[in-house]
């Protein structure tokens, strides 16, 4: 099985310090935009002793075709960004490989790239966490390790083939400036941003550029450790992508 600890570490591995804290009420509003919406739909509480092997784990969390049939897109995603193995993606040496593998394992991801209202769901839910971002200095240490957790494993997401094989020319165009965005805003802070959440960054604008220019899934399939090792300067290449 997985490691357990992995959910609890990663936070502190991604968020950067700061001595800096709002109070409560001033970070009430920032905290209620920044909360994961109820879901719709929630998965089964597994015991996860009780099962042999990880493909039983993965099997546990399928989500029923009907309750996919009648989910709109936005409640899809926000079930599929919930995911509990979604994480799992950040156990593999590379990250974007890690995050494929676990978005075919599980079939709401499968369902939620085929709507064709995809990309709508994929700007609003980007357009909520960086409204989040830019008002991290509101947030306590421990909620912007998971503020900035939960953005980069989004961004991962939609930095994969597969979340970008049905979206447009101007869909793509319209990520790639929010991404952009989000970019300018954890280069605002460093005191924040830890180098992988930052780079995360870099690389999506990355990869919907090399779909921009044209290249196809397989030939756009840019490793982010290959990206890390090719790239320097993060700030170089953003600027080369605009």
């Amino acid at each position: 099985m997985k490691k357990t600890l992995l959910s609890l570490t990663i936070p502190l591995v991604l968020v950067g310090c700061s001595s800096s804290f709002e109070s409560p009420e001033k970070a009430g509003e920032l905290q209620s935009r920044g909360a994961e919406k109820t879901l719709a739909w929630e998965y089964p509480e597994v015991i996860h002793d009780s099962l042999e092997t990880h493909a039983e784990m993965v099997a546990s969390y399928q989500i029923p075709q009907e309750v996919l049939e009648s989910l709109s897109t936005p409640d899809l995603l926000q079930v599929c960004m919930s995911y509990p193995l979604l994480f799992d993606a950040l156990a593999y040496d590379d990250f974007s490989r890690g995050t494929s593998i676990v978005m075919k394992q599980c079939n709401g991801f499968k369902a939620l790239t085929a709507r064709k209202d995809a990309a709508e769901a994929y700007l609003s839910y980007l357009n909520d966490k960086l409204e989040v971002l830019q008002g991290l200095e509101k947030l306590s240490l421990i909620e912007r390790g998971n503020a900035t957790l939960s953005l980069a494993i989004f961004e991962l997401v939609l930095s994969t083939p597969d979340a970008q094989a049905s979206l447009s020319t101007s869909d793509l165009k319209a990520l790639k400036e929010m991404a952009g965005q989000i970019w300018h805003e954890k280069y605002l802070h460093p005191q924040d941003i830890s180098w992988m959440p930052f780079c995360v960054s870099g690389y999506l604008c990355y990869t919907l550029d090399l779909r921009l220019k044209g290249m196809k899934a397989e030939e756009s399939d840019f490793p982010f450790l290959t990206f890390l090792q090719n790239t320097p300067l993060i700030e170089d290449l953003f600027i080369s992508t605009k």
